[in-house]
């Protein structure tokens, strides 16, 4: 994609979502295209904006997307197909009246940098059609249904969407589902690299700060939004099993308390009541990806043992880019990089007893094993998107 007029939309922001949506631009822009930017902030591109001027142009956007609620599991699927239809009609609509007000002529392509948010296995590409008609692509965070079988109602069609005329390609993070992704929706399928922000803080006084908490113990961290699927319970007991001497645990940011039912809500609340004295807790919105990698920086090992989690996850990018071991689920994407690349250890999930086990081991064996770390992040790297970038014709 070189010298084109490419619209990035996301209607989230947050997180990775300002991660990707920066680098995605800064990427598109050093390639020559103009870039029109539908986000919710519009803040964070200063410094873009500067570099590049009238290159890049934002829109604040914010649509919602709130389906009403039924109990009758029909009418639920009629809502969800109605509003997802609704969503698309609202992005057109969006789209034309801030290509009008920035004085835009043209856009050859329009980058959904959240695909999966306006997706419906009960939608087909054809509806989607009538109600956009310009050229499209985006990025498939979460492709389930091509790690994950399961039973379909005879009127399911995952994906049929991404077979609309006017999609030119879909772009994916998991190389392990490409070709069956792209025989399923016949066209073209682009691997693109789970990016990260590649800050390195040279003066890191978090980690001091944390190495002076840590008292010479080993450090190891969990991080990210704190959903039930990253293990925060099996961390739990496993922190209890810990000789308190010889570990330190970092947990960091939002717990997302709705995920858990009562019961397990109990077992976190009293957790956290006694102040374990090997653990630092920093249970807020974690403020940057500097921050994170600060934080990243500061650990001996990285926890990523997610639940029934079949997707990338670019915490195995920032692992790479700090050189530090991580230990995650034995099944899925993320462990058949871990094994390719020697990045750690895969353990059995929801085990407690492994996870202790394995951390033991790590450290142990950090000095035997033979890590890829360059390798892997090489193919991770906003180096590598930008060869892709700038390989893909529209």
């Amino acid at each position: 994609m070189r010298n084109k007029s490419i619209v990035l939309f996301d209607n989230l922001s947050g997180g990775h979502h300002e991660t990707y949506v920066s680098i995605y631009a800064k990427n598109l822009l050093e390639l020559g295209n103009k870039v029109l930017i539908f986000y919710p902030r519009d803040d964070i591109f200063l410094s873009l904006k500067k570099q590049y001027g009238d290159q890049i142009k934002i829109v604040k956007t914010n649509i919602d997307f709130d389906a009403p609620v039924f109990k009758n599991k029909y009418l639920v699927i009629v809502s969800n197909i109605l509003s997802t239809i609704l969503i698309w009609i609202k992005i057109n609509s969006t789209i034309k009246k801030g290509i009008k007000e920035l004085q835009e002529d043209r856009v050859d392509l329009v980058f959904f940098l959240w695909l999966d948010s306006f997706l419906n296995e009960f939608l087909r590409c054809w509806m989607v059609n009538l109600f956009f008609k310009f050229k499209w692509a985006g990025l498939y965070f979460h492709p389930r249904d091509m790690r994950i079988d399961r039973r379909l109602l005879i009127f399911q069609k995952p994906n049929n969407i991404l077979k609309s005329k006017f999609c030119k390609f879909i772009a994916i993070l998991d190389e392990g589902v490409v070709d069956k992704l792209s025989s399923c929706i016949n066209k073209k399928v682009y691997v693109f690299p789970d990016v990260t922000d590649e800050t390195i803080e040279q003066n890191n006084q978090l980690k001091n700060d944390i190495l002076d908490k840590a008292k010479g113990r080993k450090i190891i961290g969990m991080f990210g939004g704190l959903s039930k699927y990253k293990g925060l319970l099996s961390l739990i007991e496993t922190i209890k099993k810990a000789d308190s001497k010889k570990y330190f645990f970092i947990i960091a940011g939002k717990i997302i308390m709705h995920d858990f039912n009562e019961k397990e809500a109990k077992v976190i609340d009293n957790f956290l009541g006694n102040k374990p004295s090997n653990c630092l807790f920093i249970f807020e919105r974690i403020a940057s990806e500097r921050s994170f990698n600060m934080l990243v920086d500061s650990c001996d090992i990285l926890l990523a043992v997610y639940e029934n989690f079949p997707h990338s996850s670019n915490i195995l990018t920032k692992a790479a880019l700090f050189n530090k071991f991580v230990i995650t689920s034995n099944r899925y994407l993320m462990a058949e990089r871990v094994k390719k690349f020697q990045l750690g250890i895969c353990i059995e999930q929801e085990n407690p007893t492994k996870l202790l086990g394995a951390i033991k081991a790590l450290l142990q064996e950090s000095k035997t094993l033979q890590p890829r770390f360059e390798i892997y992040f090489s193919e991770h790297s906003q180096r590598k998107l930008l060869k892709i970038l700038s390989e893909i014709e529209v």
